[in-house]
């Protein structure tokens, strides 16, 4: 197939690269094996492999669960989340951090065999039943020039689909309890305020929440978005994982920038310390909120144009 050409889904087709797909798979897995992308793309000869990549993209589709199988390739974000539907329920704002931990540990899965192939390799000389010596800095040497060379050649695909995915399974979790995307729940552009608008159609007309997404580390990326949005009606939220980032000297900067509401999971929320924990926005309700209350609040913003009170735990 012509370089660029996109491949014509028909059934013959389609079954003939899904078929392929599947033997491989079975192959792999009948003797405890995973399929990495290489195998993959070796065992269409005379195809394109960004051709190979659209079919196998279809085929994971189709068959989510067998992502579990191979290595190298990341999916879409969507079937990710189909993943995760399938073992924890629907995406609900009881399970929000649950969604993104499993999806993660699939995306682990596929990235860590590459990562530990790779690096056994270049360090054969230096392992010896299991355990590596070897002087700092031929071991700088490799990670500094090898190392990173592999990285940013093998691991685009993740880079790519890590800046989308959390945004994905807040919107899936949104529109799972009813709200409607393009109307409730709108994506902003690349050079808009936040990342999402959660909006509410009243009597004075439309009225918007700004959303800015951040996925496990606040640092000073949470703070400059929140700064970007104009707005007075924004929140934050993500998956945050280190309580200490929301310190009582963090959580003053994070107040001057008067967002209505920072959510993070409920594991994170319950160490932050008690004198952060206990600081309010402008209108009275605490900053920080448990992330299960994030869909909840929002379906109330979208009926009412006001985030919920939260003023006592």
């Amino acid at each position: 197939m012509a370089n660029g050409q996109r491949p014509a889904y028909t059934k013959a087709v389609l079954s003939k690269y899904m078929n392929r797909i599947h033997e491989l798979i079975a192959a792999a897995t009948s003797i405890g094996k995973k399929v990495d992308i290489e195998d993959v793309l070796s065992a269409f000869t005379n195809v394109n492999p960004s051709t190979v990549r659209k079919y196998l993209k279809k085929y994971l589709d189709t068959c989510p669960d067998d992502l579990l199988h191979i290595t190298g390739f990341y999916p879409s974000k969507e079937t990710l989340i189909a993943m995760s539907e399938r073992r924890l329920g629907p995406v609900s704002g009881q399970n929000l951090s649950e969604t993104n931990e499993l999806c993660k540990s699939i995306v682990e899965g596929i990235s860590k065999p590459r990562h530990a192939r790779f690096l056994s390799a270049q360090l054969a000389d230096y392992i010896k039943d299991g355990v590596t010596t070897i002087p700092v800095d031929q071991l700088v040497s490799i990670l500094f020039e090898e190392y990173v060379s592999f990285i940013r050649e093998s691991d685009n695909g993740l880079v790519s689909i890590a800046g989308s995915l959390n945004e994905a399974i807040f919107i899936r979790g949104l529109l799972n309890e009813g709200l409607k995307e393009g109307t409730d729940v709108v994506k902003t552009g690349t050079d808009s305020d936040g990342d999402l608008k959660i909006q509410h159609n009243g009597k004075k007309g439309i009225e918007v929440l700004f959303v800015e997404i951040k996925s496990y580390a606040a640092r000073e990326r949470l703070l400059r978005g929140l700064q970007d949005i104009k707005s007075q009606s924004k929140i934050g939220v993500g998956f945050f994982n280190n309580p200490a980032e929301f310190n009582p000297k963090r959580t003053e900067t994070l107040l001057a920038a008067d967002p209505l509401a920072i959510y993070m999971p409920r594991k994170t929320w319950d160490k932050v310390a008690e004198k952060s924990k206990c600081r309010v926005t402008r209108l009275g309700d605490y900053l920080y909120r448990p992330l299960d209350m994030f869909i909840a609040d929002m379906m109330s913003y979208v009926q009412t144009g006001k985030l919920s009170a939260f003023n006592s735990f």
